[in-house]
């Protein structure tokens, strides 16, 4: 039974759908960071055993590693907005039809259709519903885009 959706994506809609992917999935960048404090670590270790005058440089490095991955987490919501205005495809008003076989959506400029097999990985909240095509490419139908709270 074929389920039919429509609906046009807000700002908050992305904001949304990009903190439950951050709780979903691991970012791929938390393994560089912390590749990149053990490196550091292990060069502080025995920059300090070799020449410990130059600690305070090596506390510098530590602070702007530190101060790189705190603003990641408190700018999501602006960069979030940034992302949906330079995404025109988003503000389209979209139809689509969900079927045993894949997903369809239809906006002005074109279609898409997608099959269930080139999704790995779905997240279902009670107001939205992700589905990933990869660690970062995700489609997103929030529950605005359905008739009743069954579909």
């Amino acid at each position: 039974m074929p389920i039919s959706f429509a609906g046009t994506y807000t700002p908050a809609d992305l904001r949304h759908a990009l903190a439950i992917r951050r709780k979903a999935l691991p970012n791929p960048n938390i393994l560089l960071f912390w590749l990149t404090t053990f490196s550091f670590g292990l060069i502080f270790i025995v920059g300090i055993i070799l020449n410990p005058a130059r600690l305070w440089a090596a506390m510098v490095f530590a602070a702007i590693l530190v101060l790189l991955q705190i603003p990641s987490s408190r700018l999501s919501p602006f960069l979030a907005l940034e992302e949906w205005r330079g995404a025109p495809h988003l503000h389209l008003s979209q139809q689509g039809t969900i079927t045993e076989e894949g997903i369809e959506v239809r906006h002005q400029h074109g279609m898409s259709h997608s099959q269930w097999a080139g999704y790995f990985y779905r997240v279902i909240t009670p107001d939205m519903i992700l589905l990933f095509q990869g660690v970062t490419t995700f489609q997103f139908y929030p529950r605005s885009f359905f008739a009743t709270d069954a579909e």
